[in-house]
């Protein structure tokens, strides 16, 4: 048995090949590029949910420092506002921060208005600052 050389492809047998080698190699382009979208949709989204905590996180400082102003000057938030405001910082605020609003919860009327509130402003400062380096 002698080797035969391989025959040549039929013109329109090798088109076909090429068609779809072409067709597969532009799906896989096109993976490619979905792939790449999709983490930067990823990542614009979470930056996007960073962004809108450090926003909630803020809110519920200024609401706090607002109440916590006034109940040092005497003058007492109701239930309502009261609850909320220390729910928020239960639930955003930093250790350092919680401590301080527990701190201050724990004085009576008459002792508040010794409490150094630059030492809360800085804490809730810190923390927002932290969270702001992290989103970056």
């Amino acid at each position: 048995m002698a080797i035969q050389p391989p025959n040549s492809l039929d013109p329109g047998v090798a088109a076909l090949f090429g068609a779809m080698i072409g067709a597969g190699a532009s799906v896989i382009v096109q993976i490619i590029a979905a792939v790449v979208a999709a983490k930067h949709e990823a990542r614009s989204f979470h930056r996007t949910l960073r962004k809108e905590a450090i926003a909630n996180v803020t809110d519920a400082y200024e609401y706090a420092l607002n109440v916590t102003f006034n109940m040092q000057r005497g003058r007492g938030p109701d239930e309502a506002t009261y609850g909320n405001v220390f729910a928020q910082i239960e639930l955003r605020g930093s250790p350092a921060v919680k401590k301080l609003v527990r701190e201050f919860r724990g004085l009576g009327p008459p002792e508040r208005p010794s409490f150094n509130m630059d030492v809360l402003i800085s804490a809730m400062q810190e923390h927002i600052s932290q969270l702001e380096a992290e989103s970056e």
